[in-house]
């Protein structure tokens, strides 16, 4: 049945941030860059922020909380790697520090796919028995099936499974995804270069753009 707002009762509910201005509890955050750029790196260390109420970059936490960060992009051997690295940069160890243990999962490449029906009611127990507060996916490429060219799959994808996770779950989400490698006289420097089809980037809430330049790996917010 239709229903018509009341524009004088209405009111906006404040963002939840995990790391203001960059990772919202209550949005659909995407994460990109171009393969091997180091977004993944940046990302994991934000997840390690968010369960240890560390800050990220200067920015602070609202942490710690429960997170869960998915990674069917690396070997758990590597994923592990990075961690210890990581966790040693930020002065402790993985295996003793009580934030780190209590509040960080990892879920190490095994083949989950959204849109299949098993794996996602795995998740979603996942995150109600855990009380995610925040989910990191890497990468979005790699949790599905669908044809990523086209919008009629990728709604399915980012509609009706990505958000029905976080409604679900109560969860805020991170997605990492891929931009499509530039040609000499069409450098990336927008949104409009998100590989794949466009309700990828239509259907999230906020989106950083993460390039190597000579200083090093910066990151824009380009949608938010």
């Amino acid at each position: 049945m239709l229903q018509l707002l009341d524009f004088r009762t209405w009111k906006s509910e404040p963002i939840r941030w995990a790391i203001k201005p960059y990772i919202g509890r209550d949005l659909l955050n995407l994460s990109l860059g171009l393969g091997n750029s180091g977004k993944s790196m940046y990302n994991l260390d934000a997840a390690i922020a968010c369960a240890t109420g560390q800050s990220w970059l200067g920015f602070e936490t609202t942490g710690p909380m429960q997170t869960l960060y998915i990674d069917e992009d690396c070997p758990v051997s590597e994923t592990m790697r990075r961690i210890k690295r990581l966790c040693i940069g930020r002065g402790f160890d993985y295996r003793t520090e009580k934030d780190f243990l209590n509040n960080f999962h990892l879920s190490p490449m095994c083949g989950l796919k959204v849109d299949d029906e098993l794996c996602f009611r795995s998740i979603e127990a996942t995150l109600l028995e855990h009380k995610i507060a925040m989910m990191f996916i890497d990468a979005l490429v790699a949790v599905h099936d669908k044809d990523e060219n086209l919008n009629i799959e990728m709604r399915g994808v980012m509609r009706d499974r990505l958000r029905l996770l976080m409604r679900k779950g109560k969860v805020g989400m991170e997605v990492m995804h891929h931009v499509s490698r530039p040609h000499k006289d069409a450098p990336v420097t927008n949104a409009l270069k998100s590989r794949g089809a466009t309700e990828i980037l239509n259907a999230s809430d906020q989106a950083c753009l993460f390039e190597q330049e000579d200083e090093g790996l910066s990151g824009t917010l380009i949608m938010c």
